[in-house]
């Protein structure tokens, strides 16, 4: 069966996790759409009484949502329409990469008309307007909440329309225009955090740089529409195969590149043959022409800390070698550093 190229439209590209169902492309931090699940040991503790925010009569009516400030999403809207927890742990609902915050640093509890936050006894507290939480505290349209030493939210009530259109503009900020992969922006900064992280913590990631094989060729017996399709399709491949957590981005004109956190050497292997495989695994059916198009991709993939266990900042360059050692070779297969990080195999 041949899959068909070109018929997707850069406009029709803005997401790929809604593009394609059950294959998401996790965003950090975010609020996941899967239900809280309230543990026995941790009781809600009521808040204090304050006054329900109301809507002005006749408009639609304003829903609560933190806007992000500073650190790793800067500008992205988060909806407040459940309970949530903040910190730096992967089940966290909003997770920030920062090493001054605790696992579960903070709750939010939107309650009876108001929206209130407690701090979880984390070691650096919660700051609302800069006094730290000591007990539940009722939220205000406008107040500054800072955890951490980077992330600050602004709380704020907005209308469904308004957040949309906010949140749009973030993710044409963040994200490719063509393929719905994140930006190299985005990826720059989100990977300095994960550095930081990964020093102090010394927890596993691994770097997996993607290229399609032969793209100039591609581009130059076939046109851009093709290569545009392609990138489009491996951005697909992938976004299936990824997880809560991990960063697909565009990383230049033809490379993709994923970073996933907490994982072994092992696994990262069995991630890059699994995109090498599910991209090639049907031909390709070229526009106007409709041939069978058989296209392949090169992998090079490194990870922390087997390949660079002194310097974690040496993962990225490394699987860039790897890469181009895998294309050399030529293309088709994954190529990953020797533990002493001297050849590949």
């Amino acid at each position: 069966m041949l899959r068909r190229l070109g018929d997707s439209l850069p406009g029709d590209l803005l997401g790929v996790r809604e593009a394609e169902a059950g294959a998401p492309l996790a965003v950090l931090p975010q609020v996941p759409d899967r239900p809280m699940k309230k543990r026995e040991d941790e009781p809600t503790t009521p808040l204090p009484a304050g006054p329900a925010h109301r809507a002005i009569p006749g408009t639609e009516a304003d829903e609560p949502c933190f806007l992000i400030l500073n650190g790793v999403g800067s500008g992205r809207i988060l909806p407040l329409d459940r309970q949530i927890t903040i910190g730096r742990d992967s089940q966290a609902d909003i997770r920030i990469v920062d090493e001054w915050a605790s696992r579960l640093h903070a709750r939010v509890v939107p309650q009876g008309g108001t929206v209130g936050i407690e701090d979880l006894a984390s070691t650096n507290g919660t700051l609302v307007n800069g006094k730290r939480v000591t007990s539940p505290t009722v939220l205000h349209d406008g107040d500054m909440i800072s955890i951490g030493s980077v992330c600050v939210l602004k709380f704020s009530y907005r209308s469904r329309l308004l957040q949309d259109f906010e949140q749009g503009l973030y993710d044409r900020a963040s994200r490719d225009g063509l393929t719905g992969a994140y930006s190299r922006r985005f990826f720059d900064q989100h990977f300095r955090g994960e550095l930081s992280y990964a020093r102090r913590h010394q927890e596993p990631f691994a770097i997996l740089f993607v290229e399609v094989d032969s793209f100039a060729g591609l581009y130059a017996s076939h046109g851009w529409i093709v290569c545009d399709s392609l990138l489009i399709e491996l951005v697909r491949t992938i976004g299936a195969l990824l997880r809560d957590g991990d960063i697909c981005a565009r990383y230049d004109n033809a490379r993709l590149v994923i970073l996933r956190r907490l994982v072994s050497v092992h696994q990262a292997l069995s991630l890059a043959r699994r995109v090498r495989a599910d991209f090639a695994a049907e031909p390709f059916e070229a526009p106007i022409s409709r041939k069978p198009l058989s296209v392949t991709v090169a992998l090079g993939a490194a990870h922390f800390p087997t390949h660079c266990p002194d310097d974690s900042a040496a993962v990225l360059p490394l699987a860039e070698r790897a890469l181009q050692t895998a294309k050399d070779l030529g293309g088709n297969r994954v190529v990953m550093p020797e533990r002493s990080s001297s050849g590949a195999r």
